[in-house]
């Protein structure tokens, strides 16, 4: 049976992989869903330098601390994009296979940002500015995001 680490996307949490986990465990995989800091039930943690290396750091930990070998690494959304290839790059003798879901790697040098509409970008960084205390995006409406 294959061991599979899931990563939601930004602003979700583990709970996002629930019925995933369900299944996998079902079939006898050994299956860990995992809140990035900052996000899901883990929110209340987020801080001003709360970054892409914290998120690395807590997959990079949770495979060390657990000992987990042979990984399915499965991203989705933002994690998919940067956190899996890092950590990948970083432990590849832990990690068998990596699986993204409506993401794909960034090229070298690339931000998430970049692939963001420049409008868009600008009312980021207006909610930022004032609802975000100046550092963090707040998360869209429930019935944008679950679209």
């Amino acid at each position: 049976m294959a061991t599979y680490v899931l990563l939601p996307g930004f602003w979700l949490g583990a709970w996002a992989w629930r019925p995933v986990v369900d299944d996998l465990r079902g079939r006898g995989h050994d299956v860990h869903a995992l809140s990035l800091t900052g996000t899901g039930e883990r929110a209340h943690l987020a801080r001003p330098d709360t970054d892409l290396e914290t998120h690395i750091a807590d997959v990079l930990n949770l495979i060390h601390y657990e000992d987990l070998r042979d990984v399915v690494l499965v991203g989705h959304s933002y994690a998919g994009a940067v956190v899996i290839p890092s950590v990948a790059d970083r432990m590849p003798e832990r990690i068998n296979r990596l699986v993204f879901i409506d993401s794909g790697p960034l090229p070298d040098g690339m931000s998430h940002s970049e692939f963001v509409p420049p409008e868009e970008r600008t009312r980021n960084a207006e909610l930022v500015r004032t609802e975000g205390d100046g550092w963090r995006l707040p998360p869209p409406p429930w019935r944008q995001l679950a679209s």
